[in-house]
């Protein structure tokens, strides 16, 4: 059975120049502006303003997300929530880039503005990736709902999100042998429900700002979820970093290696099958007949 989806709602679009637009009508005067990295949520330019400080500056082009992975989200919401998640990590001892100014004209682009962080292309070693997701994952988690999880409960979540990509290959394929419910996939994760913390879901080397192999900031929470740590574990699993220098780091002990260590392995194969059917989604062509 294929979702049912809500109708695209109309799309502003903006530029450079609205978002420059903005920054002026608050009094900010960016010069040298020059593109850094983005994706398919946000525009990011480097730039300086008239104290000569170098700044980043991060706005969407279009509102609505509207793919197969994600359908109807709200990229204002997501730059708010950098926005707040930067906030509470840094005021907690968390490398993050300062936050600047943040803007919300009724009729123009939301503008982050951010502390540009230098960096050199080096990465951080893994037992300082370990420790810093250690001292995330211990602090209270902050009292807001992510974008990516609203006011559901983790497991039901990412049940729901890993059968409606597997609901996509299975519209693209119409060969699709097997699926999981929701149902069924909700109760595997249910040990996630439990001692929640703040997870930024999306630790890898494009994420983090470094300089002389040290972490000076991490950046991009949009994927950030309430939820036990080790589903976040798993996740860093599926990447490829749980490497026993991260573990160290993170402090595992010796007897994580029993029902949690089971729990991580079967989460990390729900995100790869996420992972799978968000490429195949993206890089498939149906055949012509």
């Amino acid at each position: 059975m294929y979702e049912q989806r809500q109708e695209p709602l109309p799309q502003s679009q903006w530029s450079l120049e609205d978002a420059v637009r903005v920054l002026h009508r608050n009094g900010l005067q960016p010069k040298s502006l020059s593109k850094l990295h983005g994706g398919i949520e946000f525009q990011v330019y480097s730039a300086q303003n008239s104290g000569g400080q170098a700044t980043v500056i991060k706005y969407p082009s279009e509102r609505w997300v509207y793919n197969d992975n994600d359908w109807g989200i709200d990229r204002f919401q997501l730059l708010r929530q950098e926005r707040d998640l930067l906030r509470f990590a840094g005021e907690r001892g968390i490398p993050v880039p300062e936050i600047i100014a943040y803007f919300d004209p009724p009729d123009g682009p939301e503008v982050l503005v951010l502390e540009q962080i230098n960096v050199d292309g080096t990465l951080p070693s893994d037992a300082e990736i370990g420790e810093t997701v250690r001292r995330l994952h211990r602090l209270s988690p902050p009292t807001l709902h992510t974008v990516a999880q609203g006011t559901q409960i983790p497991s039901f979540k990412v049940a729901e999100l890993t059968v409606r990509r597997l609901n996509v290959i299975e519209r693209l394929t119409e060969n699709l042998r097997w699926k999981p419910t929701v149902e069924e996939l909700d109760r595997l994760l249910a040990p996630i429900n439990t001692d929640t913390r703040l997870l930024h879901m999306d630790l890898r080397p494009a994420n983090y700002l470094c300089r002389r192999n040290r972490l000076m900031g991490l950046i991009d929470w949009s994927n950030a979820l309430i939820a036990a740590p080790m589903l976040e574990l798993a996740r860093i699993a599926e990447y490829g970093g749980l490497s026993p220098a991260f573990a160290t780091g993170y402090e595992l002990k010796s007897d994580d290696c029993g029902t949690r260590s089971r729990n991580r392995h079967s989460l990390s194969i729900v995100y790869r099958c996420n992972a799978l059917c968000t490429v195949f989604g993206t890089v498939w062509t149906p055949r012509s007949s």
